[in-house]
């Protein structure tokens, strides 16, 4: 029971008075029941040798030892707790300064407020004039920039046409000149082919003559040949002039006069080969017109 008490009050630090107050009746009682069993009637001499039990009332010491550790915690509580109060009361006291001082700081910075917006409206005032003072001269500036600008556009527009029409006269001329250079070079190249052809015609001319009088120097004439014999002979060679075969296409004497001829042909072989190489042809048909004699 008393064991219950003391951890309840160990459990409640509110209560400490109350711990107090039982360790005080826990050690009046002690002291109570020793005075009654001294005084005890029936232990007076004459009363014989027969005594009453005493009973005793025992206190247990770990419960003593626990009533004392409880009421120190119970002060050292109550002594912790009022060393928070003065701490606390003392720091609520320097809150309350420290309130103080910012309030007044906090005025004074309103009276030197009041004296910055006055100035700052002053400022606004005169930041407002010189800003719409800017925005003028802005303006004039943008007015002259874009005059500026459609100046350089019209300039640049009249530089493109005349760069255009330059260009424009630049490619007349070049296709002129082209059309003039192609118009030479065609006629430089007509005239050299004609050139050509007419080498190339002077050198196979050349070419049958020679084969002419290589035939005449080998043709022996019949007799009865007529005046202005003319006839046309087919010559098949090699390269080297050497004759494979020879053809009469059309001739005006007989046959006698035309088989003369072939046999001439045959005797002139290898025939002359051209100068030219370019006049070389494997198959010709030259004319055979011997001189009259």
């Amino acid at each position: 029971m008393i064991g219950s008490l003391l951890q309840w009050i160990r459990s409640q630090p509110m209560f400490l008075g109350l711990s107090v107050l039982l360790h005080v009746v826990i050690a009046a009682l002690l002291i109570l029941g020793t005075s009654l069993h001294g005084a005890n009637p029936q232990d007076a001499p004459g009363r014989g040798n027969e005594h009453n039990p005493i009973q005793a009332v025992t206190v247990n010491e770990s419960d003593y030892q626990a009533a004392e550790a409880s009421i120190k915690k119970a002060q050292d509580a109550k002594e912790a707790h009022a060393s928070q109060l003065k701490a606390e009361a003392e720091n609520a006291e320097k809150a309350r300064a420290k309130a103080e001082h910012e309030l007044a700081q906090l005025k004074q910075q309103k009276q030197s407020t009041a004296s910055d917006v006055q100035n700052t409206q002053k400022q606004l005032a005169s930041q407002s004039q010189q800003l719409q003072q800017l925005k003028d001269q802005a303006d004039k500036m943008a007015r002259q920039r874009k005059e500026y600008e459609q100046k350089i556009a019209q300039l640049k527009a009249e530089a493109d046409k005349a760069k255009k029409a330059q260009a424009d006269e630049k490619a007349r001329l070049a296709k002129a000149q082209a059309a003039a250079e192609a118009a030479r070079k065609s006629q430089v190249q007509a005239q050299m082919q004609a050139e050509q052809e007419a080498q190339m015609k002077k050198d196979r001319g050349n070419w049958e003559a020679a084969i002419m009088q290589r035939v005449t120097q080998n043709w022996i004439r019949p007799p009865n040949t007529p005046q202005g014999l003319d006839c046309s002979v087919q010559i098949t060679q090699l390269p080297s002039g050497q004759v494979v075969n020879a053809v009469m296409k059309q001739c005006n004497g007989n046959s006698v006069v035309q088989q003369s001829i072939l046999t001439a042909v045959r005797k002139a072989s290898p025939l002359p080969t051209p100068d030219n190489p370019d006049v070389f042809s494997r198959t010709i048909t030259f004319e055979f017109v011997p001189n009259q004699s």
